[in-house]
């Protein structure tokens, strides 16, 4: 991903999310890592609470965006986007039914 604004002028600086460490913050999801360029070694952190992940899923569901990734991913890509879903679901559901058996086992 690439990061650019007004302020840095014609610098346009690389985001790697996949290097990002994962935390929770009150309510919110914690993500930091650092930009690193050529003379730039920046750390950042990005702090997501549920309605901004609500609003980028639905970012990601119009209709340029499906056109784009179809068309330059094609089914491959929809494969790795349909499985992580999948697992992303699974993960969730078994965290709200662990939820559900620890407020169970509190009550006993």
């Amino acid at each position: 991903m690439w990061l650019w604004s007004k302020g840095l002028g014609r610098l346009v600086l690389p985001m790697d999310f996949s290097k990002a460490e994962v935390g929770i913050e009150e309510d919110r999801l914690v993500f930091k890592g650092w930009v690193i360029a050529p003379k730039i070694y920046w750390d950042y952190w990005l702090s997501l609470e549920e309605k901004d992940v609500l609003d980028a899923m639905a970012l990601m569901a119009d209709h340029n965006v499906i056109r784009h990734l179809a068309r330059t991913g094609g089914l491959r890509f929809l494969a790795l986007l349909v499985r992580r879903s999948l697992v992303f679901g699974l993960a969730y559901l078994r965290a709200e039914l662990g939820k559900s058996f620890r407020s169970r086992e509190g009550e006993r």
